[in-house]
């Protein structure tokens, strides 16, 4: 038969396990939330050095193009881009009717 200390030590372990874990679980959250935080900008930060690039005509359209066509190839994504920065995709209706809710968005904003 079990002593009541080993139910009360079983019991206080496992509490300390709950909080511990929950502690872990915010930690790894925290350190999640901080790389997708540094991830996106780092994606803004290129994105804009190749606008800033084919302004100022240091890089061709049609290279930036291939890369766009290869990397983006949802319709919905080209068709963003062509409203944003009248890159010249060939983008369906509907894609382009995604974007619409979009718009409605930004204007009511």
């Amino acid at each position: 038969m079990p002593r009541a200390n080993d139910e009360e030590m079983i019991r206080k372990i496992k509490n300390q396990q709950a909080k511990l874990t929950a502690r872990l679980q915010r930690i790894q959250a925290r350190r999640s939330q901080a790389f997708r935080k540094k991830d996106a900008r780092g994606k803004i930060l290129i994105g804009g050095a190749i606008l800033a690039a084919l302004k100022k005509q240091d890089v061709t359209e049609a290279g930036v193009m291939k890369i766009l066509r290869t990397y983006l190839p949802q319709s919905r994504d080209q068709a963003l881009l062509q409203e944003l920065y009248g890159f010249p995709f060939q983008v369906t209706e509907e894609a382009a009717e995604e974007q619409a809710p979009t718009q409605q968005r930004q204007g009511q904003g």
